[in-house]
């Protein structure tokens, strides 16, 4: 909710358990090539480390810095990631479980 204050969203109606960072990358990435929404797939298109993955505190920090990223992107920066991303998937360096 502090998120949501701190870039003066309205989330009306909607819980904040409906918005998670699978919802916010198939808004801002899927047209990009991204069709996998898990969060470790998000955090390597958008360079955010996953050390620590799957611990309470690494996960909340990795969907802060996800959530930011996406909120921050401009047209420009979100076109980089697809063709970076498309260049990756293509030379087989990003692993996609």
């Amino acid at each position: 909710m502090a998120l949501f204050k701190r870039y003066d969203l309205d989330v009306g109606a909607l819980g904040y358990h409906v918005i998670d960072t699978a919802t916010l990358v198939y808004e801002h990435l899927a047209h990009l090539g991204l069709h996998r929404l898990s969060l470790k797939v998000a955090c390597q298109m958008l360079g955010v480390s996953n050390e620590g993955a799957h611990t309470a505190l690494a996960d909340t920090v990795r969907c802060e810095k996800v959530f930011n990223k996406l909120m921050r992107a401009g047209l420009l920066t979100r076109l980089f990631w697809g063709m970076r991303w498309n260049w990756w998937v293509r030379t087989g360096k990003v692993v996609l479980d």
